[in-house]
């Protein structure tokens, strides 16, 4: 009898895949309309994110990565400075636990692809890649 009288709040959940992982929004005490509204906005952004900064596909991180190693990365995007300034802050604060420079080090580990493929590395690149990259200058 007293379950009957505790009430639920309404939940809705709903599931995709975008950057590299399964995301999970989950939103509770909306009607189950307002609830899938919701979450279908939150969906549509990651998919915007996750098209915009798609590190393997053609994006425009991938066009940004290209041009800062032609060396062209000042003035060509709108904002690349400073979010590279704020990218170098952050990796600094972090004493290293957060490095935007470590593309090659994730691809070398096979995950730049959209099916992933176990194999361990060359030590030799892979002691390169611990080594360094470190966030430089656009």
């Amino acid at each position: 009898m007293l379950a009957a009288c505790e009430g639920k709040e309404p939940l809705h959940q709903q599931q995709s895949y975008v950057f590299g992982t399964l995301v999970d929004v989950t939103v509770y005490g909306e009607d189950e309309a307002r609830a899938q509204q919701a979450a279908n906005e939150v969906m549509r952004e990651f998919q915007r994110l996750h098209d915009m900064l798609h590190a393997w596909q053609p994006s425009k991180l991938s066009e940004l990565n290209a041009a800062f190693a032609r060396g062209e990365g000042q003035g060509r995007f709108a904002g690349a400075r400073r979010d590279a300034a704020g990218c170098r802050a952050v990796a600094q604060q972090s004493q290293g636990l957060f490095n935007p420079a470590i593309g090659g080090l994730v691809q070398l580990w096979g995950f730049h692809a959209d099916e992933f493929k176990a194999a361990r590395p060359d030590e030799k690149q892979l002691a390169q890649w611990v080594a360094g990259p470190r966030p430089t200058s656009p």
